[in-house]
């Protein structure tokens, strides 16, 4: 059993697909960025089709996610989002303003799931984050137990992933560029729920952990016993676009654990997603 690193920092590289041809893309920086802007995001809803979905522009939260680390706020339009709220697995979906990009539909607000309010992580912060924190192992091996035990199980996730909090503890801690008296909204915003697929883990195993597993952000949905999800392992590699769903392995083995988020941008053989922390 092998345990992937469970922290993705805003960017993930995909090892198993194929990327299209580097394009020169334009980035909008933070501080063009005003209120009332109107902007075009992309995913998928449903199936594999890329969908397009407006973007109005409501103000700029600084220092939300920590020093220098900050988030456009923004109201989602179009598709399903009017009676949904931002969708689980929308992490990492890109946002254009003028045909710049300017980063990714990363946040949600935690206590009003039905309204359609979504923090933006900037793509320049992504491609940072990533080029600064050092790499972690590829895989490490994990022992446990087999059949393994709820207990077990639930154990060697808790020690490997943090609980998700909002990140800002104090609306006192932000700066907002638009309307002041949407500062409190610094302390509701939480990463976008990711949905995780497991396969071979039968449902009395996975029904214990449901509640870890929730904590942390991310959403259960179960694959058939007799399969394996793709999350990099399809022998028929296809080119990811920004917009698309992709997956990152958690854990490989007997059983698999995976998330899913959205690319956000293609950069050569280095591929950007989620927005956020795992």
């Amino acid at each position: 059993m092998k345990l992937l690193p469970s922290l993705v920092v805003l960017a993930a590289v995909a090892a198993l697909a194929t990327t299209a041809p580097l394009a020169q893309t334009s980035f909008i920086t933070l501080d063009e960025v005003r209120p009332g802007m109107v902007g075009i995001g992309r995913t998928v809803f449903e199936g594999h089709a890329i969908e397009e979905f407006k973007v109005h522009i409501i103000g700029v939260l600084r220092n939300v996610v920590g020093p220098d680390r900050n988030l456009v706020l923004a109201r989602l339009e179009g598709g399903p989002l009017e009676k949904t709220g931002v969708i689980a697995g929308m992490s990492g979906s890109p946002v254009y303003i003028d045909g710049r990009m300017l980063g990714a539909v990363s946040y949600q607000l935690g206590q009003f799931p039905k309204d359609a309010i979504a923090g933006i992580t900037p793509i320049a912060e992504m491609m940072d984050a990533s080029a600064l924190a050092p790499l972690a192992p590829g895989t490490r091996p994990v022992a446990m137990s087999w059949p393994p035990a709820p207990q077990e199980l639930f154990a060697i996730w808790s020690r490997d992933l943090g609980r998700v909090r909002a990140f800002a503890a104090d609306s006192a801690q932000t700066i907002l560029s638009g309307d002041p008296s949407l500062s409190r909204l610094a302390t509701m915003l939480q990463p976008i729920a990711v949905p995780l697929v497991s396969a071979g883990i039968t449902s009395d195993v996975m029904a214990p952990m449901m509640p870890a597993f929730t904590a942390r952000g991310f959403l259960p949905v179960s694959a058939s016993m007799n399969t394996q999800p793709s999350l990099g392992t399809s022998s028929a590699p296809r080119t990811l676009r920004p917009g698309d769903a992709m997956g990152v392995a958690l854990l490989t083995g007997d059983f698999v654990l995976g998330a899913t988020g959205t690319v956000t941008h293609v950069d050569g053989d280095r591929v950007y997603g989620f927005g956020h922390p795992m």
